[in-house]
């Protein structure tokens, strides 16, 4: 095989991003300016880091956990806007924000391995 463009390596990317980092677009908007996020943090990972360049500016996300917390940064960008579901925590959080970075700490609601 000479390419590694190929169907099958974009959808561990797609899921990385949609699943993991959980950054998707909002069904009211295209183009990502209105976002989703929703990551579903898990299995042996105990920190991720996401950035999408889309073409209102880079969408970053990242996490990162001990256990039994999580710490997570949400940038959005500038004219967008974003559903944040955090509804792995104990104190589960949906909220809407516009543009800007958004730290959030939490205490998951189970064990991490079995949050996937």
């Amino acid at each position: 095989m000479n390419s590694f463009n190929h169907y099958s390596l974009g959808s561990v990317g797609r899921w990385l991003f949609q699943s993991m980092a959980g950054i998707d677009t909002h069904e009211e908007g295209v183009g990502f300016k209105s976002i989703v996020i929703a990551p579903k943090p898990g299995g042996n990972l105990h920190k991720m880091t996401a950035r999408y360049q889309s073409i209102n500016g880079l969408i970053g996300m990242s996490w990162e956990t001990n256990g039994a917390n999580i710490t997570l940064t949400i940038d959005i960008p500038v004219n967008t806007k974003a559903l944040i579901d955090l509804s792995f925590l104990k104190q589960p959080l949906h909220t809407n924000v516009g543009s800007g970075r958004y730290v959030y700490e939490g205490e998951l609601t189970q064990p991490f391995t079995q949050i996937l």
